[in-house]
C-alpha cells in the first residue's frame, strides 16, 4: 500500500439545553457513512489473489500495522470494506491500482465466520489500536 486514507463521514447532532451554561447538553454522532481510498503497487493476480474482489464488489478485511516496538506501534483495522471503484495509476513510474471503498463495518473478532461480511452487525467501521508495553 503506497497511500491509505479514511473519511468517517460522521454527522454530528447538538442537543440544546437552555438550562446548561454552554447551551448544549451533548453532541452525539447521528450518522456514519465511512469511506476511504488507497493506492497499491500493481502486481500479478497470482501474487495478490484478493484483487479480483475489487471487480466483484466483495467485502474484505483490512489490517495494517505501523511501527515495530510497543509505545511506537499502531494497528489500523477495518473489518469490512467494499471497493466502489478502481483505476490504474502511476506513482513515480510505478504502476498502481487506485481504489475507493466504503466502510461496511463488521465484527472485529469474528474472523472465522462463513457469513457474508456485509451482513455482520458490528459497528466497527475502523478500529485504531495503540500498542503499549
Amino acid at each position: 500500500i503506497t497511500t491509505l486514507s479514511f473519511d468517517m463521514g460522521n454527522a454530528l447532532a447538538d442537543r440544546k439545553c437552555a438550562g446548561a451554561t454552554s447551551g448544549l447538553v451533548e453532541v452525539f454522532l447521528s450518522g456514519r457513512d465511512g469511506s476511504g481510498s488507497m493506492a497499491v503497487e500493481d502486481a500479478l493476480e497470482a501474487d495478490v489473489g484478493w484483487l479480483s474482489r475489487i471487480d466483484d464488489n466483495e467485502c474484505v478485511r483490512l489490517a495494517c500495522t505501523i511501527g515495530a516496538t510497543d509505545g511506537n506501534r499502531f494497528t489500523f483495522k477495518a473489518p469490512g470494506i467494499q471497493f466502489t471503484s478502481h483505476s490504474e495509476g502511476d506513482t513515480d513510474g510505478i504502476v498502481t491500482q487506485d481504489m475507493s471503498f466504503r466502510l461496511t463495518g463488521g465484527d472485529l473478532f469474528d474472523l472465522n465466520t462463513t457469513t457474508e461480511l456485509s451482513t455482520i452487525g458490528g459497528d466497527n467501521e475502523l478500529v485504531l489500536i495503540y500498542h503499549t508495553s
